[in-house]
C-alpha cells in the first residue's frame, strides 16, 4: 500500500511517498506530485523508516534505578510525575518547574502548543528552547522593525538578480531556517541562469560555495562588521531606494551618524575583506532591482547576533527590495494575519542575566546557572521534550552537571539521548511517520500559501504516544485542564482516549485559517493557495499605519558597544566554527552518517603540529576539552578549525564520549548577545595538540 505524507524532520516538509507492507514501512521515496517538493526529499527523509524499529528506540515509560533503567506503564509513570511536579511547585512555587522545547516540537502542528499550555497550567513561566540557541533574534528584529514577530520575510531565490549570502550553507540545510524552501537549489539555479549572482560570506568553504558565483572568506565572529560597512556605503553614498525608504520606513536620518564609525576601510581588518569589496558587493546589491542579504546560524550564533539580524533586514530594506520579485516578501500562507501582539515582555526578566522574556521564553544559555543558583526561583523541576540541552546548550559540562542535582527531570523523545540518560523518566513519543499533521506552522515560512494534511503513516510501536496526549494526560494527572479549558476533557490518565486530534485542527482552521481541514484533506500531495504573494507586505503596513523602524531603540542603545573581538590569545590560536552534515539532524538522528564528528583542519595549521587526516587530537577551550579525529582540508583557512554543532556521538553517549560535541567548549556566560541572551557559538578560541 502507497500513503502520501510529508516529512517532519526539518522545516523542508518534503512530500513524501511510503509504502507499507502490514505494519512496515518498507520504502520511502519522494513524491513527486507534491507541489511544494515536486519530487525532492533528502537523504534524511527517505532514509526515516529506520526510526520506526531501530533496536535503541525507547518504546515504554522508562524510570531510572540508580546506573539502571527499568520499564514501567503509563499508569505508573503519569502519577508519579504528577505528584513530584505537585510537590515541587508546592514548596518551591510555580517558577520551580522548567520545560525546555528541542527543535523537533516546531516539526509538530501542537507539540509546542500543548506542552506551553502545559507549563502554563502550573503557573510557571520558566520556558526554554533551542530557538534562543539559533534565531530568537529574527523574531526579536521583526517585531522591533515590522511590528510583529509573525512578519519573518521570505526570500524570492529563483527571481533573484543578487543572493547575499552569510553564514549560511543552504546546500546541507534544505535552505531551512523559519523559511520552507525544499527546491531552494533549484531556485538558485534558476536565477543564475537568468543573471543572478550568488555571493557566499563564510570561513568555511560549504558545500554552497561549490555554487556560489563568489565566496569571500570572513573572519569568524565579525559578520555584524561587514553587515554595517555594507549598510554605512548605501546610506553615504546615497544609493537607497528614496521613494520606498520615504513612504514605509522612519528613521532613516538616524543611520548616518549610527554607521559613522564603520565605513568598509574601518571594518576591513577585522573582517578580513577588503574595503574596495566591500564597496563593490553593497553597490552591486543596491543596483540589482531584485536583490536580498540572509544570515543563518553562521550570523546568530555569533556576539551582537541581533544587531547583525536588524543589520539584514535594514538593508533589505534601504534599497527597496521589500516585497519586490527576486528580494523578499512576506507570505500570510492559510491563517489569519498577525494582530500586532507584543512578544518582547520587557517587565519579565530571567533570574540570571535579567533577559527580557521574547515569544514566552528565556535564554537557554542560562538554564544551567537557573538550576544550580539557589534562591527563588530556583529550577527544581525540568520537562524536556523533543531535546537534547546536553548536546546543544553551551557548556555542557555544567549543564550535565545541573541535570543532575534536579528534583525531577522527565524527558519525552524517542531515544536515550545523553539529556534522557539524565533523566528520572523517560517517556516514549510518535515519530513523525506515526502521528498525523497539518503542516500549519509552517504556512508563512514557504513561498507560496500552502498547507498539507496527512494520517499517520503507521501504527504507534509499543506505548509510544503523541506529544498532544502526553501532556494531556499530565494535565490530567496533575489536575489542570488541557489547552487553559479548551481542548478535550479528560478525567484520568489515558482518558478520552477515542478524542481525535482532527477536531483540534478542523476548530483551528475555522477559526483562523483561509480553508478548512475537509478541503485539505481532500488534497493528500498538498493544497496550493495561489502564488507568491507580493505586495502583502506594504498592504499591512498601510493598513496597520505601521513604517519600517530602521533604528529601533533597543538596537541603537547596542551598537556603541559593539567590539571587535580581540585576536585568540597565544595558547589558544585557531577559531573554532560549526558546520552542519547533510545525513544527520543536530543532536539526534545520525543513523545515517558515519557516526564520527571530525575536525577539519587546514593543511598549513595541521603540517605545524604535525598532524595528519584521522589522527586523534586534543581540542582545548577556556573551559574544556575533548578529542576528536581530525580531517586535514582546504574546506577551512589557515587559523580556523570546525566541528559539527550540538554533534551526539552515538545513541546513549553521556557527556564524557569523546567528540560528543563541540559546545563541551563554549562558555555559557561569556559574549552572550546583550538583547537575547543568545549564546556565542562560532569564533571561540582554540587549542588543538597531538595527543600524548
Amino acid at each position: 500500500m502507497v500513503k502520501y505524507s510529508y516529512c517532519r524532520l526539518c522545516e523542508g516538509a518534503c512530500g513524501i511517498k511510503a509504502t507499507v507492507e502490514g505494519d512496515r514501512v518498507v520504502a520511502i521515496e519522494p513524491d513527486p506530485e507534491n507541489e511544494l517538493s515536486r519530487g525532492f526529499a533528502c537523504v534524511k527523509g527517505t532514509s526515516a523508516a529506520q526510526i520506526l524499529d531501530h533496536p535503541a528506540r525507547v518504546l515504554h515509560p522508562m524510570q531510572r534505578d540508580g546506573t539502571h533503567w527499568r520499564r514501567a506503564g503509563w499508569d505508573e509513570a503519569l502519577p508519579q510525575i504528577a505528584a513530584a511536579l505537585n510537590r515541587i511547585r508546592g514548596e518551591h512555587g510555580p517558577d520551580a518547574v522548567a520545560l525546555y522545547l528541542g527543535n523537533p516540537t516546531a516539526m509538530s502542528a501542537v507539540a509546542a502548543l500543548v506542552a506551553s499550555s502545559f507549563l502554563r497550567s502550573l503557573g510557571s513561566s520558566r520556558q526554554y528552547s533551542a530557538m534562543s540557541l539559533d534565531n530568537m533574534n529574527k523574531f526579536w528584529v521583526a517585531e522591533e522593525m515590522f511590528g510583529d514577530k509573525s512578519f519573518i520575510l521570505q526570500r524570492d531565490w529563483e527571481n533573484a538578480r543578487y543572493m547575499l549570502v552569510l553564514g549560511s550553507n543552504p546546500r546541507v540545510s534544505i535552505f531551512g531556517q523559519l523559511a520552507t524552501r525544499p527546491r531552494g537549489l533549484d531556485e538558485v539555479r534558476k536565477a543564475q541562469a537568468g543573471g543572478g549572482k550568488l555571493v557566499l560570506v563564510d570561513p568555511r568553504r560549504t558545500e554552497t560555495a561549490t555554487i556560489a558565483d563568489e565566496h569571500l572568506r570572513i573572519v569568524p565572529g565579525t559578520d555584524v562588521f561587514l553587515l554595517l560597512a555594507l549598510l554605512h556605503t548605501v546610506v553615504r553614498e546615497e544609493r537607497h531606494d528614496r521613494a520606498f525608504v520615504a513612504r514605509y520606513c522612519r528613521n532613516f536620518a538616524l543611520l548616518g551618524d549610527l554607521l559613522a564609525p564603520y565605513a568598509p576601510e574601518a571594518v576591513a581588518p577585522a573582517t578580513g575583506i577588503d574595503a574596495a569589496s566591500i564597496r563593490r558587493i553593497a553597490r552591486e546589491l543596491a543596483s540589482a532591482g531584485g536583490g536580498f542579504v540572509v544570515g543563518n546560524t553562521g550570523v546568530t550564533q555569533q556576539p551582537f547576533s541581533t544587531v547583525s539580524e536588524w543589520a539584514i533586514e535594514a538593508l533589505n530594506a534601504v534599497t527597496g527590495n521589500v516585497d519586490r520579485p527576486g528580494g523578499i516578501f512576506f507570505n500570510p500562507g492559510i491563517v489569519d494575519d498577525p494582530h500586532a501582539k507584543r512578544s518582547i515582555e520587557w517587565n519579565r526578566r530571567s533570574r540570571i542575566g535579567g533577559y527580557p522574556r521574547v515569544l514566552g521564553e528565556y535564554p537557554t544559555a542560562t538554564l544551567a546557572d537557573e538550576i544550580l543558583t539557589p534562591g527563588a526561583g530556583q529550577v527544581r523541576a525540568l520537562i524536556v521534550t523533543a531535546g537534547n540541552p546536553l548536546a546543544t546548550a553551551p557548556d555542557t559540562r555544567r549543564m550535565a552537571a545541573a541535570l543532575r542535582t534536579l528534583d525531577l527531570l522527565v524527558v519525552i523523545d524517542l531515544f536515550r539521548s545523553p539529556s534522557a540518560e539524565a533523566a528520572h523518566w523517560i517517556l516514549p513519543a510518535t515519530s513523525f511517520l506515526e502521528r498525523k499533521d497539518v503542516n500549519v506552522q509552517f504556512t508563512r515560512h514557504m513561498p507560496f500559501p500552502f498547507a498539507q494534511y496527512t494520517e499517520a503513516v503507521t501504527a504507534p510501536r509499543g506505548e509510544a504516544r503523541d506529544e498532544w496526549r502526553i501532556f494531556r494526560d499530565l494535565h490530567a494527572a496533575v489536575g489542570t485542564p488541557f489547552l487553559d479549558g479548551r481542548g478535550p476533557a479528560s478525567d484520568a490518565p489515558g482518558g478520552n482516549a477515542d478524542y481525535d486530534i482532527d477536531s483540534f485542527y478542523a476548530d483551528f482552521l475555522a477559526r483562523r485559517g483561509r480553508v478548512g481541514l475537509a478541503e485539505i484533506r481532500r488534497h493528500p500531495h498538498g493544497l496550493k493557495l495561489g502564488d507568491k504573494p507580493f505586495g502583502a507586505f506594504r498592504a499591512s503596513l498601510d493598513r496597520r499605519g505601521w513604517k519600517i523602524d530602521l533604528a529601533p531603540a533597543s538596537v541603537v542603545a547596542v551598537i556603541p558597544r559593539l567590539e571587535q573581538a580581540p585576536p585568540p590569545p597565544p595558547d589558544r590560536p585557531l577559531r573554532l566554527i560549526s558546520r552542519r552534515n547533510l545525513r544527520s539532524v543536530c543532536s539526534w538522528m545520525h543513523f545515517d552518517a558515519a557516526g564520527v564528528n571530525e575536525l577539519e583542519m587546514s593543511e598549513h595549521d595541521a603540517e605545524r603540529r604535525r598532524i595528519s587526516t584521522g589522527e586523534r587530537v586534543r581540542v582545548r577551550s577556556e573551559i574544556g576539552e575533548l578529542t576528536a579525529q581530525v580531517k586535514v582540508t582546504d574546506r577551512v583557512p589557515d587559523g580556523v578549525v570546525s566541528l559539527q554543532y550540538g554533534f551526539s556521538q552515538g545513541l546513549g553517549a553521556d557527556d564524557g564520549a569523546e567528540g560528543v560535541t563541540m559546545n563541551r567548549l563554549i562558555p555559557r556566560d561569556t559574549a552572550r548577545d546583550p538583547l537575547t541572551g543568545m549564546p556565542m557559538l562560532n569564533g571561540i578560541p582554540v587549542q588543538v595538540s597531538r595527543m600524548s
